[in-house]
Order: structure tokens, then C-alpha cells, then sequence
């Protein structure tokens, strides 16, 4: 089993260095989850088999196959949940273009 305390560590060092604010980067990180998905199909069956005593059909459906929907989504979606958007003026900010900018929240 991995160190799991190792893995979160690097993961926020990671997150401070400031590369997953790139959304190039964050495609790339849901592909590879996609990818991961698809290539250790077989292994997640085998492990919903012995761990929960799922179906194929049944682990396929409700787990894979949903996870795989959510990550098309998110692709589909991404470039639009992150854009700048353009957010209402009060007296200090008339003269100026006001955006509200969304980032990630980090890790948990």
C-alpha cells in the first residue's frame, strides 16, 4: 500500500507551485483519469467484485461507466466554469472592468 501522508504532501506541494491553475494542465489531469479508467477497467471489476460483490454490469454501469460520464462532462465543461466573468460595477469600480476570476480551491 502506498504512503497515503507522502502522496497528500506531494499533492499540495504541487498545488502551491501553481501549475494546476493552468487548465491545459487540469485537461490533461481528467484524460489521464479517462485513460486510467478505461485501461484498468478489468482491475476495478475484479476489485467491486471481491470488495463489495458487485456484477460486472452492475460495477460497470454504476461506477466505471458513470465516473467516465462525469469526466466527459467535466472536459465538456471546463473552459466555460473557468473564464473570466464579468460581475456588476458599484460606485468605486465604475471607471473600471470588473471580473471575478475562478481558481481551484486547492486540496483537501
Amino acid at each position: 500500500m502506498a504512503d497515503f501522508h507522502k502522496l497528500v504532501e506531494d499533492l499540495r506541494s504541487t498545488f502551491d507551485t501553481g501549475r494546476s491553475k493552468n487548465i491545459e494542465w487540469r485537461i490533461e489531469q481528467l484524460k489521464g483519469v479517462e485513460r486510467m479508467l478505461v485501461e484498468n477497467e478489468g482491475r476495478f471489476l475484479a476489485a467491486l467484485k471481491s470488495d463489495l460483490n458487485k456484477a460486472p454490469q452492475d460495477a460497470f454501469m454504476g461506477e466505471i461507466d458513470f465516473l467516465k460520464n462525469d469526466v466527459i462532462s467535466l472536459l465538456r465543461h471546463i473552459k466555460e466554469w473557468t473564464k473570466d466573468q464579468v460581475c456588476e460595477k458599484s460606485p468605486l469600480t465604475i471607471l473600471d472592468t470588473v471580473f471575478m476570476h475562478p481558481e481551484p480551491f486547492g486540496t483537501v
